[in-house]
Formats: C-alpha cells, sequence, structure tokens
C-alpha cells in the first residue's frame, strides 16, 4: 500500500540537512570556545579597599585561563608622596578575601629589582610573613614572567605566569584543607601589596633568603565579580559564515 504522504524531494533532504549541520555547528562553537568560556577577567579602577602608601593604585586588569592555566596581572601606578612600588605580594581566590584561609593559596611575591617571582604556601595571616612562616617554598620565576616600565610618570607592572604547577602542588604544611593555588572563576578574591622594597636576596634555588621594605600599600577585596569577553572576530566570522549560507539556501530554495 503507497502512502499518501509525498517524498521529500533529494535536494530539500540535502538542504535540511546543510542548514541542521550549520547550526549544531555554530552552537557547539560558541559553547566550547576558550575565550567565551574558559577566560574570566577583573578590570576595576579601585576607589575603596585601597591603601596608596607604596604609590597610587590607578587600575587593575587582571585574567585568568582555566583551560591554559595562565595568570595576567597588570597594574598601573602613579607616585604617592614620591612613592612608586619596586615589589608586592599577592594572593588570589576564587572568591573569597585570601585573609584568614589557612594554607588554601599560594602567595605571590614579585622583586621589580631583580625581576623575580617567588610563590609559597599563604599562611593566611594579614602579613607577609609566609616565605619564612612556614616557609614552604613552591617554584620560582626568572624568565621574563615579570616586567615594568614607567610611561609618563606612571609605573606600569605586568606579570604572566603560568599555573599548573602551583595549582597542582601538594602542600605539606599542616592545616592545609583545600588547595586552590592560583586560580579564580566567576568571583575573585584579592589580597595584593605593592611594596616599596628594602632589601630582596635569595638562595641558590630562587627562594628568598630576606625581604624586607620601607612602605606597603594594599588593594583587599572577596567575591569580586568576573566577566568573560565577547566573541573573538574569528568567532563573528564564522557565525557571518552560517548565516551567508542559510540566506543563499533559501535563495536557491526560491529561484
Amino acid at each position: 500500500m503507497k502512502s499518501d504522504t509525498p517524498a521529500i524531494p533529494s535536494t530539500k533532504k540535502d538542504h535540511l540537512f546543510l542548514i541542521l549541520f550549520i547550526s549544531l555547528f555554530t552552537v557547539f562553537f560558541f559553547n566550547t570556545s576558550p575565550a567565551s568560556a574558559n577566560l574570566y577577567e577583573y578590570d576595576i579602577v579601585p576607589t575603596v579597599d585601597v591603601n596608596h602608601s607604596a604609590g597610587k593604585l590607578e587600575s587593575l586588569y587582571t585574567s585568568y585561563d582555566n583551560t591554559a592555566e595562565k595568570l595576567t596581572w597588570n597594574t598601573v601606578f602613579t607616585p604617592n608622596y614620591g612613592h612608586l612600588p619596586t615589589g608586592f605580594w599577592l594572593v588570589v581566590s576564587d572568591g573569597p578575601n585570601p585573609k584568614n584561609n589557612h594554607n588554601e593559596y599560594a602567595i605571590l611575591y614579585g622583586d621589580l629589582i631583580h625581576n623575580q617571582i617567588t610563590a609559597y604556601v599563604y599562611n593566611g595571616y594579614n602579613s607577609g610573613s609566609s616565605w619564612n612562616s612556614p616557609g614552604e617554598f613552591i617554584e620560582s620565576f626568572d624568565s621574563g614572567e615579570l616586567s615594568w616600565y614607567d610611561d609618563s610618570g606612571q609605573r606600569h607592572i605586568d606579570l604572566t605566569i603560568a599555573t599548573s604547577y602551583i595549582n597542582g602542588y601538594t602542600p605539606t604544611t599542616p592545616g592545609t584543607n583545600d588547595w586552590d593555588g592560583v586560580q579564580f572563576g566567576e568571583e575573585i578574591g584579592i589580597w595584593y601589596h605593592p611594596l616599596v622594597l628594602s632589601k630582596a636576596r635569595y638562595y641558590d634555588d630562587g627562594s628568598l633568603k630576606k625581604l624586607s621594605y620601607k612602605k606597603q600599600g594594599w588593594y583587599d577585596i572577596g567575591h569580586g565579580p568576573t566577566t568573560t569577553p565577547v566573541p573573538e572576530p574569528a568567532s563573528v566570522a564564522l557565525l557571518g559564515m552560517g548565516l551567508g549560507a542559510l540566506g543563499f539556501i533559501r535563495r536557491k530554495k526560491n529561484s
């Protein structure tokens, strides 16, 4: 017995299949693109929870790519009573203010004089003492991860580090409950203290031997909302190609 339902011509089947393929591919691409799903950004001109004793913090931008496990940190300072930072310590979290969270995060010590970064287990105290109490050294960076320059009365400090080793580290310090290392997502917590350094000395393995400073500022926050960037031009171009193909198919059908 023949069906009364008319068969769909093969050309129309092909068109429907192509439309479905383009739609699914576009949705898949946008939902899996690292630029839209895995990169988190925090960009602010600090006006509260900030102290400018080591230089006025004019702007702060940071990003974290949780696929590449890469942290970038960019700050701009202007002089405050003649002071500009020559170092810092930094702890970031996935939301809470890092203070009082013992042995859960890494603390990064930055030295602009020697272009050196050292990472330790952060002890959670409101001081920069983690490098010697408990003094659990993780790793050091001295091959270009930290850079700075002065321009038009401003000091720019830029940091880019791969965090995979830090995040995969297993602390031996007692009391470690939930090691996060250096990373953030939809929220960020920051404990950032720019310094006017007096002295910084190192052992052969890159760990700190001595650290002292003359001035200390800070920017401390918890649960700061982050953003994700808009799609990259290549993503927008792909979408345009998909829409163009759909338009071409529709014109062909109507011709």
